[in-house]
């Protein structure tokens, strides 16, 4: 039986990607004069038809990662953005209705990503990253033993 990972050892990699995908972004802003990206409510249209082939890496990076990976990884980004109370929010982001592809989104599409995530690491410390992801593997299986359908499927394709 392969050893399970740890959200430590994706950090690091989504770092890079999240830099690669920002940098990405601000060439494209840059090539149209829009100044640094905040927000791509106006600049929607020309983001959609560019290339963005660091988006599309950062995107398949997290279809891939592992269920309790990925909402441990979006329960530190809100706890990062909306404060501490979101890191004892676990039942909310492992409901039963929870889509795979729509959490791996919901961080994609966030700029600040990697700075919510790391202010959410910060809260509750390095040390007990582990301990989130445990309690988030925990919780994904009492969805699991109540409702038969997988919590969340993994991948694009599913």
């Amino acid at each position: 039986m392969p050893m399970k990972q740890s959200i430590q050892q994706f950090l690091g990699r989504l770092t890079v990607l999240s830099k690669l995908e920002n940098c990405e972004a601000d060439e494209i802003a840059e090539l149209y004069d829009f100044g640094p990206v905040k927000t791509m409510e106006n600049t929607a249209e020309i983001f959609i038809n560019e290339p963005r082939p660091a988006r599309s890496a950062l995107k398949a990076f997290l279809y891939e990662l592992p269920p309790d990976v990925l909402l441990s990884m979006v329960v530190l980004m809100y706890a990062g953005r909306d404060g501490e109370e979101e890191l004892r929010a676990v039942d909310t982001h492992c409901a039963p209705n929870v889509s795979y592809m729509g959490v791996a989104s919901s961080i994609a599409e966030k700029r600040s990503r990697m700075e919510y995530i790391n202010g959410g690491v910060k809260s509750l410390g390095k040390s007990n990253l582990l301990d989130l992801q445990a309690r988030v593997q925990a919780r994904l299986e009492q969805v699991q033993a109540v409702d038969d359908r997988p919590v969340l499927r993994q991948g694009p394709s599913s």
